[in-house]
This record gives structure tokens, C-alpha cells and sequence, in this order.
């Protein structure tokens, strides 16, 4: 009897201790949010001090059975408040404290966080995930914490077996990423049908963040069907559009709602796709690019949209060959999924071309749309049917309408660094080779920002005619235009910079490569050239490679 009325009276006592722990946070979180110092001073002074980041996460450790479920969630909630706002620190090295005391008590926090989602208190709920959130999102710049021969990232605790005893088991159930994963998936899924509630927001923002940084979550989330779940909302989303549209008496608000549930599944997708082959195949296999194409008319009514969606799509086709063929798919009447062996106008892959080249007369002030439209081309350039789409329609007369060099304006320059790393990539495949060659004055402009004021424009347009060497068909063309082998003995006479003259040597090898007739005039414009810059060039281990393939050309042409 004693020893329940001392136990009672002890939880008491930490009850009330609690509550007054969360109110002197609550006092804190007020005067970080009030403090008016340059560069919060106070914040500052709170996040490195390494003892108070310890005692502050210290009351993850405290658990509901011992206590009173009022008092822990209150002082949960003040705390994740508090480390959200020392989340917004700016200089992120500042942040190794906290990031040592979060993984010295990661199990214990994820079980925290668990026990808040599993929680009916929704400011606990919603708290929690956006902290959890903040500390995901911060972790992809947060530096990491030196133990011995170990570096502690956010990434390797949250993907690290929680039972210390079976370390070599790395099964994704073990990790906190894959519980917390499943506990996430479940909660997805429970608001799938609540567009834009605070719930469902804060739920889609933690997932998202999970399965960018986890591999174990991705895993977790794609065998917990995921992808299978976001393609369906996909449809339905398209279906409520398509009737929204159709109802007079729809306000835009409803439509602006949907619009904003189809860019916040676009970004769960994103992230689910990001570096993952797995969900790459898994997103190929449930018809993204067809579902996707179905939207397309309906994402340009926003820019945001747009923009979620296009990155969505570079992150799928990023090192993804079934994903890049999979754009000139397009959906049947039916609905079933039918790939088009004839190039129409009715894929993915002609609309994404089409934004491509509106947004090259456009090119406005806000140049994100333009960047990563061209990215996309970059991407899908991998696949011989993308390449099609852009050989075979007017497409690359757009690189032939761009402005002259001297004007020095900056949407023109980034338009024409646009273009040159896009056909950097076209130009490595034979049949892209032939195409820019035939497109007329192309070796003329090409010389032309090889000349430009901007390192990365001269590379870029002497690895496109580089490239356009390797053709067998284009050698003899390339040899006889009047500029070209002058400005490659400029290039290796003057002083410009290693690695476009290593770029200028592999040209010439490919030039004489296969190749007699060429082989002689090199011999007489450029092997005087070549042999002047082996007697200059530095011979140290800086060079080792420039000096091997200048040599090998030397000999080539000597013979």
C-alpha cells in the first residue's frame, strides 16, 4: 500500500517536473522566434552547445507506461518544436551537436516518433512529422559526425540495424527507416481520400522525406505497393479533373485543390524514383509515362505543377533506358497500354519536345521550367526512340536560331548552355552525329562558342564536334571545312585550358582513325602542331593521360 502511494506520488513529481520542462521550452521557443539579433544570435548560442543538446533530446527517453500520456506528449510536442526551429540554423556545420546527440538516441527517438504517430492528440501528430520532416530535409547538407574510422550521417543511422546483436542482418525490417516506413505507408493510406487536410500534409511530407534518404524505407514503401497506390491516385485525380472541367458550376478553388494534390503526389514520386532502380522499373511497369501524359494538358495550367512534374520525370529517366522508352508509349482508347512503332504526335516524348522548343521563344525571367525541360532531353537522349522524336521533327533548327555569342545578355547564354550540353548528349549515337552535320552552318556556330568568353560553352561545343568526328561518313566533310583544323592548331597553340586541348587531340585521333586520305592531310596541317605542344606540355603525373593519347596520335600520323 506505501510503496503505490509512493510510486503514484513519484510520477506525480515527474509529471509536474515535465510540464514545467515543457513550459520553460515553450519560453524558449518564444524568444528564438522574437529574437531580433542579426543572424539569431541566440540560436546560435543554443544549437552548439553540445551538453544542453544532449540534456534537450535526453526526454525521448522518457516513456508513456511510466507516466501520464498528457504530460509526455507535452513535453514531446515542446521539444520537437524547439529542434524544429534550431533546424533553420543557416550555417549547417553548426548543427554537429545536435546531430550527436540525435544519433547517440535515435532508437529512442523513432520510437517516440512512432508512438506520435499512433497518437489520437493531432498537435502531437502533426508536431512530430514536421520535425521529423525538417531534420530529413536539413540531413542532405548536414555534415556528418567523426567517430574513430566511422562517419554518423542522418542517412546511416536511420538506415542501421535497431538490433545491435544481429549487425550483420542488414534485413530492411530491422531498421528504423522500414518501421517508420510502414507506420507512414499505413497513415498515406488512411488519408488518401482527404484532399490538402493538415493530417494527410504532414503524413505525404514525412514519407517523402523518408524514402529520399532511406534505401531501407524505399524498399519498405515499394513492397508495401506504393508505386501501385500513387499511379491509381494519379488516375483518379485526372478523373475528378476531367469532370471538375466539365461541371459549369465547379469554382477554380476545387480545381486549384486537385491541381495542388497532383503536385504533392508528383513529389512523393520524385523521391520514390530518386536513384532507385528498383522504383524505376516499378514505375515503368505501372505506366507512369502513359498516366503521366494523360495530365500533361492539365499540369500546364500551373507552373508549379509543371515544375514538380518535370522533375519527377528527370529524376525517372536519370540513367534509365526503359524509363526514356517508355515516353513515346501513349495510351489506346481502351486504356490498355500500346507502343507506338511509328512516331506520332500523340506521346510523352513530342510533348515534352514541344514545351522544349515554346519555352526557347519564351525564355522568360524564371528559367526553372526552361532547365529542367532541357535536363529531361538530356535524359532521354539515352534511348534511340527519344532521339527519334528530336532527329526527325524541326526540334534542332531551335539551335540554329540562337542568338550570336557577343550579346553578352544572361537568358540568351543560359539558352545557349542549354542547347550545347543537350547536344553533347545527342551526339554521342551515330545517327545524331549524321543529323547535326546535315542542319547547315552547325560546325560554323559550333566553332563560334568554342571561341566563347565561358570555359564551360568552349567544352561543350568542341566535345559536340569531337563527337561528330567518330562518324565515318562526317571525317571527309569535317577535313575539308575551310576553319576547323585552324582553330584546332589555335587551340593547341594558345593557351587554353588542358582539358579542351585533350579534347582537341582525341578529335584529331578520331579524324585520322580509319582513315588514309585524312590521315595525310592532318599529317600536313596539324603534325607540326601536335609535336610543338608534347615538347611544351609539362611532363608530371598531372598529364600522364594527355601525354599517352598525344603520343598514340603522333605515331598515328607519323607513320
Amino acid at each position: 500500500m506505501n510503496k503505490d502511494k509512493k510510486t503514484r506520488k513519484s510520477h506525480l513529481h515527474l509529471a509536474c517536473t515535465l510540464d514545467m520542462y515543457a513550459n520553460i521550452l515553450k519560453l524558449t521557443l518564444q524568444c528564438l522566434i522574437h529574437d531580433s539579433t542579426d543572424d539569431t544570435a541566440m540560436q546560435q548560442q543554443i544549437v552548439v552547445d553540445k551538453a544542453l543538446m544532449h540534456r534537450l533530446v535526453k526526454v525521448f527517453n522518457t516513456k508513456i507506461q511510466d507516466l501520464d500520456e498528457v504530460s509526455c506528449h507535452g513535453a514531446w510536442k515542446q521539444t520537437f518544436l524547439l529542434l524544429t526551429a534550431l533546424l533553420q540554423q543557416r550555417d549547417v556545420s553548426a548543427l554537429c551537436p545536435l546531430l550527436t546527440a540525435l544519433s547517440i538516441n535515435w532508437e529512442e527517438l523513432t520510437d517516440v516518433i512512432c508512438e506520435c504517430i499512433k497518437s489520437t492528440d493531432l498537435s502531437v501528430y502533426i508536431t512530430s512529422l514536421h520535425f521529423f520532416s525538417a531534420l530529413l530535409s536539413k540531413s542532405v547538407r548536414l555534415p556528418g559526425r567523426e567517430t574513430g574510422h566511422m562517419k554518423i550521417t542522418i542517412k546511416s543511422v536511420i538506415d542501421r540495424p535497431l538490433n545491435k546483436g544481429a549487425a550483420s542482418d542488414m534485413s530492411a525490417a530491422r531498421t528504423s527507416g522500414a518501421m517508420l516506413a510502414t507506420l507512414l505507408l499505413s497513415e498515406h493510406d488512411k488519408h488518401l481520400n482527404h484532399l490538402m487536410s493538415p493530417e494527410k500534409t504532414a503524413a505525404v511530407q514525412a514519407l517523402r522525406c523518408l524514402v529520399g534518404v532511406s534505401n531501407t524505407a524505399k524498399h519498405t514503401a515499394l513492397a508495401g505497393g506504393l508505386m501501385e497506390t500513387l499511379v491509381e491516385q494519379l488516375k483518379d485525380l485526372h478523373t475528378q479533373l476531367t469532370l471538375q472541367g466539365l461541371d459549369k458550376k465547379s469554382s477554380s478553388s476545387k480545381r486549384h485543390t486537385l491541381l495542388m494534390e497532383l503536385k504533392e503526389t508528383f513529389n512523393l514520386l520524385n523521391c520514390l524514383v530518386f536513384q532507385s532502380d528498383e522504383a524505376k522499373m516499378a514505375a515503368v511497369d505501372n505506366h507512369l509515362s502513359s498516366v503521366v501524359f494523360n495530365l500533361w494538358a492539365w499540369c500546364q495550367l500551373e507552373k508549379s505543377v509543371l515544375d514538380a512534374l518535370l522533375s519527377l520525370l528527370c529524376s525517372f529517366t536519370a540513367n534509365n533506358s526503359a524509363g526514356s522508352t517508355s515516353m513515346v508509349y501513349c495510351p489506346a482508347v481502351d486504356g490498355s497500354i500500346v507502343h507506338q512503332k511509328t512516331h506520332t504526335n500523340n506521346c510523352l516524348a513530342h510533348s515534352i519536345v514541344k514545351l522544349a522548343s515554346e519555352e526557347q521563344v519564351r525564355m522568360a525571367s524564371n528559367l526553372r521550367i526552361p532547365r529542367l525541360t532541357f535536363q529531361l532531353l538530356c535524359n532521354m537522349a539515352i534511348a534511340g526512340e527519344c532521339r527519334n522524336v528530336m532527329l526527325k521533327t524541326n526540334f534542332l533548327q531551335g539551335f540554329l536560331s540562337l542568338p550570336a555569342i557577343k550579346k553578352n545578355i544572361k537568358q540568351q547564354r543560359i539558352r545557349q548552355s542549354l542547347w550545347l550540353n543537350l547536344l553533347v548528349c545527342l551526339s554521342i549515337s551515330s545517327d545524331a552525329q549524321q543529323a547535326l552535320l546535315k542542319l547547315k552552318d552547325s560546325v560554323d556556330m559550333l566553332l563560334e562558342f568554342s571561341t566563347s568568353s565561358l570555359a564551360s560553352q568552349q567544352e561543350a561545343a568542341m566535345l559536340v564536334i569531337r563527337n561528330l568526328c567518330f562518324h565515318p561518313a562526317n571525317k571527309s566533310k569535317l577535313l575539308s571545312h575551310e576553319k576547323l583544323l585552324d582553330h584546332v592548331t589555335e587551340v593547341l597553340s594558345a593557351s587554353a585550358g588542358i582539358h579542351s586541348q585533350h579534347i582537341v587531340i582525341s578529335a584529331i585521333w578520331a579524324l585520322a582513325c580509319n582513315n588514309q586520305k585524312g590521315k595525310a592531310t592532318l599529317k600536313r596541317r596539324v603534325l607540326g602542331t601536335l609535336q610543338d605542344f608534347e615538347n611544351q606540355l609539362p611532363h608530371n603525373h598531372y598529364n600522364v593521360n594527355i601525354l599517352k593519347d598525344l603520343q598514340n596520335v603522333i605515331a598515328l600520323l607519323s607513320k
